[in-house]
This record gives structure tokens, sequence and C-alpha cells, in this order.
């Protein structure tokens, strides 16, 4: 997982110049994945794990299996409780910044932190 986590960001792109590897792609490849029928009960929980939502400054899907999500307070932030809500590996980074790990439902438990927040 740390290996993972220390390549597999923004900070990972190819050199410049450099061709993207071909990917031969099998028909189980694309069929849609499924939905999580618990997002909103994991989003509201991992909202509070972060420190509430009023703690969440900015919550985004990246990289397909990662949610970003800036703090104002990374004080406040509950690695066990993150750990609970499905959080299956945290990055961090300057200011108050993290990659949370979470699975290919990512841009799903963005959307639904997104409504929290504004509700």
């Amino acid at each position: 997982m740390e290996e993972y986590l220390a390549h597999a960001g923004p900070e990972a792109e190819l050199p410049e110049g450099a061709a993207a590897p071909k990917v031969n792609y099998k028909a189980d490849d694309l069929r849609p994945r499924a939905r999580d029928p618990k997002a909103p009960e994991k989003a509201r929980a991992i909202l509070a794990a972060l420190g509430g939502r009023g703690n969440v400054q900015q919550a985004e899907s990246a990289a397909e299996t990662r949610l970003r999500v800036a703090l104002g307070d990374g004080a406040r932030l509950d690695e066990t409780a993150l750990t609970a809500a499905g959080v299956q590996g945290i990055l961090r980074l300057p200011d108050n910044v993290l990659h949370l790990i979470v699975g290919l439902n990512a841009d799903q438990y963005a959307a639904e932190m997104k409504a929290a927040m504004a509700g």
C-alpha cells in the first residue's frame, strides 16, 4: 500500500515526451461498476472522521479510487474513524490536503460528501 501511495498521484506522471503504456481491455473491464447503496452513510461517516463538514474545505474524487480533501484543521482528523468508515489508506500532502483510498466509487462518495456539506 505504501508503494502505491507513494507513486500513484499526480507526482507520478509520465516524463515529458514519454508515451503512455498500451492497455488491452477485456470485456469484463468495460462493464459499469456497481454503485454503492451505502454511499450516503459512508460519506457522512468520512465527513465526521475528517472533523465535520465545517472542517472540510474541499472534497473531490481523484485517480478513480481516491478522495482528495483539504482540511481547515488537520488535528481534527480521526484516522480510526476513517478506517471504520471504509477508508483503506491515507496519503498526507502539504497544507492539510489528504488523499483517501476508498475504492472504485470515489466519485460517488465525493458527490455524497458535497451534498452533505451543502445541506
